[in-house]
């Protein structure tokens, strides 16, 4: 057998991939928003901005959870907005969720900017695009063409590790008074359906201060929420009321060996005891040498871990509730 030792032009190792994989994570809130790319689809004025803007001023003030879901990575946030006066809309919307200053950076979109883009979103760790009609300009939503050309410099953004979310309208229909949900995804051509990592999919309105939301990615078994809102001006607070259980099946290995890493935590008389998620990720790497390429790698594992457990910080350690 050949072997190639030396990778050129745009080739790497697969061990570079495996490394990058392996120490990054998959979601920017544990299965709520994937770390790659995302799209938020629902009728207009559905309240699905005042969301992405939610989490996007949590991301942006380093919360530790939304709406009951870890934020596994946090730090600033760019938007790109499209439509008349949300520029500004989106400055009240992070002052009113008391964002500091300088952690959230607002542009109206320009489609000769995006090579400016591209470079500033190297220092950012979300991008939103609010929203993705108004990008397209002339163009016919269900244009794959225009949409490819949309998609490929956001898929460029999100492989140099910014999380990018797209805002788009989901299909029209009848049911909105009818308490039937719509169909879930974005309105439009399928590249954008093949594009999106995660999509969160905001149901029509049955009740005045509550949205029933559902998650798709093929990297996390399905979500469905219900989430209560507490209308500002501009923006809203959002809070987990219930969550339906998925009972589609895992894979049996994937959730042995994240049960086993919580096991191995829970039953240590040192790394028990420590109250931090990335407390438990620094000593797991000092403990268990080459098991992890970085202590950050070790906390998202163990992260993942305590999920798929169910395990909590519960009287001084780690455990499952009973």
């Amino acid at each position: 057998m050949t072997v190639v030792s030396q990778w050129s032009g745009p080739f790497r190792s697969f061990e570079y991939w495996a490394d990058l994989a392996e120490n990054e994570p998959d979601f920017l809130i544990a299965g709520m928003l994937h770390a790659a790319t995302n799209t938020v689809s629902g009728k207009p004025t559905v309240g699905k901005t005042r969301l992405v803007a939610a989490m996007a001023a949590a991301i942006a003030r380093e919360d530790e959870t939304f709406c009951g879901s870890e934020i596994v990575g946090a730090g600033p946030v760019m938007v790109i907005s499209t439509d008349a006066g949300e520029t500004r809309r989106w400055g009240l919307r992070m002052r009113e969720h008391d964002v500091p200053d300088g952690r959230v950076g607002i542009a109206k979109f320009n489609p000769l900017d995006w090579r400016l883009y591209e470079g500033q979103a190297k220092a950012a760790r979300l991008l939103v695009v609010d929203n993705l009609t108004g990008c397209l300009g002339d163009a016919r939503i269900g244009d794959d063409d225009a949409a490819r050309k949309f998609c490929t410099p956001l898929a460029e953004i999100a492989e140099n590790g910014t999380t990018v979310v797209m805002i788009a309208h989901s299909a029209k229909n009848s049911e909105a008074q009818s308490g039937r949900y719509t169909p879930t995804g974005v309105m439009g051509s399928t590249v954008y359906r093949a594009w999106e990592r995660l999509n969160l999919h905001m149901h029509d309105v049955t009740e005045p201060n509550t949205r029933a939301v559902a998650i798709r990615s093929n990297d996390h078994s399905n979500r469905d929420l219900v989430l209560r809102a507490e209308w500002g001006r501009s923006s809203a607070d959002w809070s987990l009321l219930n969550e339906r259980e998925d009972t589609r099946q895992r894979t049996e290995e994937t959730h042995q060996r994240r049960n086993q890493l919580f096991d191995r935590v829970a039953d240590d008389p040192e790394l028990c005891r420590v109250d931090s998620a990335r407390g438990v990720g620094r000593g797991l790497f000092e403990k268990y040498p080459g098991e992890w390429t970085t202590s950050e790698a070790a906390y998202k594992a163990f992260g993942r871990a305590r999920s798929t457990a169910g395990g909590e910080f519960i009287e001084g350690r780690w455990q499952i509730p009973a």
